[in-house]
């Protein structure tokens, strides 16, 4: 069962147990074995009962996932353990890369005490602070059961404990109607490498500005906000 925001703080057997049976459903997603589905999920830091964000994907980079699995972090993989590590790993290092690193380093600012140009987050300092899931799987897959992805984010969303909730692409926003009430929930656009970093930066700040307005001055974001995923 998932972790769930009514029982403490979350544990990685909890994760774990999740990913399993996806591992055993799902098997002959891709030829080389738990490469895919990847799933990367969090483990709560020390004194921590809560993730300060998670984050909702609309499509890491398969080829980027790809090319790391087969230089070295995925070749010994023989356990669901072992591929949740080697798939955050992978993320860790796609997140600090291109476009994406703005939106991180942003998180990185304000949760991150240590954090500067030369100190970034370890692994596991990263998957203490954040959780990360995304919905490119459902699109992926060609599954026929088209519920199956949907309800698998629908658990996170719904029992993952979390501060806010940052859905990135508009693909993603879809999903947001699974978020508690109560939960703070932003989008902003997925940070395509054709996008110029001048672009993606004003969408960054853009997105620090909804959540300081929201969640330091009690103001609610401009309607139209709320039905324009890509804004």
């Amino acid at each position: 069962m998932l972790m769930s925001s009514s029982n403490g703080p979350a544990t990685a057997p909890d994760f774990t147990e999740f990913v399993r049976p996806i591992h055993r459903e799902k098997a002959n997603t891709h030829s080389q074995k738990f490469l895919l589905p990847a799933v990367y999920g969090g483990r709560l830091g020390s004194n921590m009962r809560r993730f300060h964000a998670l984050f909702v994907l609309q499509d890491p980079s398969l080829k980027f996932t790809e090319e790391r699995w087969n230089q070295k972090v995925g070749k010994e993989c023989q356990t669901t353990e072992m591929a949740i590590e080697a798939h955050r790993s992978i993320f860790v290092d796609w997140a600090n890369r291109d476009n994406q690193a703005y939106l991180f380093r942003f998180f990185y600012q304000l949760f991150y005490p240590e954090y500067s140009d030369e100190h970034l987050p370890s692994v596991e300092e990263f998957f203490g602070l954040f959780y990360v899931t995304d919905v490119w799987k459902a699109g992926m897959t060609k599954d026929h059961d088209a519920d199956y992805w949907p309800a698998k984010l629908k658990a996170e969303l719904q029992n993952v404990p979390a501060s806010r909730v940052i859905f990135v692409g508009g693909e993603a926003w879809k999903y947001q109607k699974f978020v508690p009430k109560g939960t703070p929930s932003y989008k902003i656009r997925f940070p395509r490498r054709a996008m110029r970093a001048a672009q993606f930066i004003g969408h960054v700040a853009q997105l620090a500005t909804e959540i300081y307005n929201r969640e330091v001055l009690g103001l609610e974001r401009p309607l139209k906000n709320d039905t324009d995923p890509n804004h």
